[in-house]
């Protein structure tokens, strides 16, 4: 797919001066990944059908058809922030400029950076994309609440990550750690 297209086999990267978290992504992403397979189906985890259901309804409502493009895709995800700014219900980890200026997501300190192509050392060992999971108050991932990753009974049970060459593993609860903090803590 899209990293193939490239001599060096680099992940999609969308600079955005805007962007803070890994759930940050710029709504070019999404047209730009529509010609590779990119569906409406896909921006949602199915565990978590609750923010398909609230985005198809605001579809709905705002816009009288049921959530079923890529731009209505677009149109639902931008809402809440600016055109300019699209919520992912993933987390993407692949470094891209956002609003600092510089590279980010970061590791501190920067000793196994996440990957940017699939030569990366690190494509097997740091994810490109997990579930999402935030919290605007603690770095402490016993607090997430029922919205984040897999929820089970209130809580966090577990987050799916997939990793550059292709593999993808589970985090059940205790293995989740804050990983990047932009203006929330982002964790996985």
């Amino acid at each position: 797919m899209y990293a193939n297209d490239t001599p060096k086999g680099i992940f999609p990267r969308f600079d955005n001066g805007i962007i803070n978290n890994t759930w940050d992504v710029d709504p070019n992403m999404i047209t730009t990944l529509g010609p590779y397979g990119l569906t409406v189906p896909m921006w949602y985890c199915p565990v978590r059908p609750e923010d398909f259901i609230a985005d198809n309804t605001w579809c709905i409502q705002s816009r009288g058809n049921q959530l079923t493009s890529l731009a209505d895709l677009i149109a639902a995800v931008t809402r809440a922030y600016s055109p300019s700014l699209a919520i992912c219900y993933h987390a993407w980890w692949v470094p891209r400029k956002g609003s600092s200026g510089s590279l980010y997501p970061a590791t501190v300190p920067s000793t196994n950076a996440w990957p940017i192509s699939l030569t990366d050392t690190q494509s097997n060992q740091q994810p490109i994309l997990t579930d999402r999971a935030a919290s605007g108050s603690s770095p402490n991932p016993a607090l997430l609440g029922n919205g984040n990753g897999h929820p089970f009974n209130g809580h966090v049970k577990s987050i799916n990550l997939l990793f550059g060459d292709g593999h993808v593993e589970q985090h059940k609860a205790v293995d989740i750690q804050m990983r990047y903090y932009g203006n929330y803590y982002n964790f996985y």
